[in-house]
């Protein structure tokens, strides 16, 4: 990867007030640990409450987590916002559909969020690399691997939306959220 173009990652949810921008703060914040620089991370939502700050449970988990949300509005997916991702990580299947249907060449780099913390973390991933000890892929040549080892996405692979349903949902949102995270950051690590 060029030095001067930093890895371009959007993440996409509903509104864009929950599940992805709190992803987008975390990960901006978690890569930028790794390497400072190296990775943007953006949100947007499929029916974005444009202009909107995040909803307060949100901000909330975000302060545990190390990560704040100034500066941040709710932004409207668009096609161009797509095809200038990297990678395009969504919260459900219905976001999936909703960045294939703006952007069908997108394909091979959209997957759900838990869906590529899983791929990444399946010791199959790596397992039939040249040199798997020495070879050190940037995120491109990771996501196009990725992309072959891909079955079609289920509710597994979904983070629920826990907007306006209580701290129960917050808190099972999280529970799912947190730990793709937490993968995608890990093998982030191994890429620096």
């Amino acid at each position: 990867m060029d030095a001067a173009q930093p890895f371009r990652i959007l993440v996409v949810c509903t509104g864009n007030v929950c599940r992805s921008p709190l992803a987008e703060r975390w990960l901006q914040h978690r890569l930028d640990t790794l390497a400072p620089g190296r990775t943007r991370v953006a949100s947007a939502g499929t029916r974005a409450l444009v202009g909107e700050p995040v909803a307060g449970p949100i901000a909330a988990i975000g302060l545990a987590e190390g990560v704040t949300f100034d500066g941040f509005a709710a932004r409207q997916l668009e096609p161009k916002t797509i095809r200038a991702a990297d990678l395009v990580l969504t919260a459900g299947r219905e976001h999936l559909a909703e960045v294939l249907r703006a952007e069908p060449a997108a394909l091979k780099r959209t997957f759900l969020i838990r869906e590529l913390a899983r791929i990444l973390g399946d010791a199959s991933f790596g397992a039939e690399r040249r040199g798997a000890a020495e070879w050190r892929p940037g995120w491109k040549q990771a996501i196009a691997r990725a992309s072959a080892f891909r079955r079609a996405p289920s509710r597994d692979d979904e983070v629920t939306d826990p907007f306006r349903r209580g701290p129960a949902a917050y808190e099972a949102m999280a529970s799912q959220l947190l730990p793709a995270l937490d993968a995608l950051q890990g093998y982030g690590e191994r890429l620096v």
